[in-house]
């Protein structure tokens, strides 16, 4: 449902054309990238969409689990809506760094994926 609910929000965003939106995908390890490969029977794995037909809305592949990756590709982020799944997130470690990293880079707002549980 995260998914799915992010994906609503950005579009209505998309539509107001006021927004600059970035959203962060999670960067494919090598071997995550292989494992993915083997269990898929795919030839390449995207870490981030390259072009969804999404006009005005930027992808950038971070790392959840370095603070500078993220404080780097949030420095200039006014607001961030986390929707960040449950499922790919135990134990909540990557929306606790994507918060740490917001507060280093100065994000003014940040609402939790917890709407989306």
């Amino acid at each position: 449902m995260p998914a799915e609910l992010g994906r609503e929000v950005v579009d209505a965003l998309v539509a107001r054309g006021n927004h600059t939106i970035t959203v962060l995908t999670r960067r494919v390890r090598s071997f995550d990238a292989m494992y993915l490969c083997r269990s898929t029977n795919t030839t390449s794995v995207q870490a981030a969409p390259r072009d969804d037909g999404s006009v005005g809305v930027t992808f950038r592949a971070v790392d959840y689990n370095d603070h500078a990756d993220l404080v780097e590709a949030l420095r200039g982020t006014h607001t961030v809506l986390s929707f960040v799944q449950p499922a790919a997130d135990p134990g909540c470690s990557a929306q606790k760094n994507l918060i740490d990293a917001c507060v280093a880079a100065g994000v003014k707002r940040f609402a939790p994926s917890e709407y989306g549980r």
